[in-house]
């Protein structure tokens, strides 16, 4: 089993991240998931609800991207690939 050190999953920079890291930097021991208090549990799910769906940011990154040509799109092969995810 892989230990997460608190102090990496602050380094990754997610909002989310922080939090975890937070409930791991609180637990000192192996404790059953309903032995755990609450708050460990509730504080990654509220800020796992109040993240967006969708990070517009990196989606206007990557439009520009497109649009200026720094970043190739087959759109042929675009457009097999969403047909193969509908079709299953």
């Amino acid at each position: 089993m892989m230990k997460i050190l608190a102090e990496y999953m602050m380094q990754c920079g997610s909002p989310l991240n922080n939090v975890f890291a937070g409930a791991v930097g609180k637990t000192t021991q192996k404790t059953p998931a309903s032995l755990l208090p609450t708050d460990v549990i509730n504080q990654p799910q509220q800020a796992l609800h109040a993240m967006p769906e969708v990070d517009t940011e990196r989606v206007y990154t990557m439009q520009a991207a497109i649009r200026n040509g720094e970043l190739s799109l087959d759109s042929a092969s675009l457009a097999g690939a969403m047909m193969d995810y509908y079709r299953r």
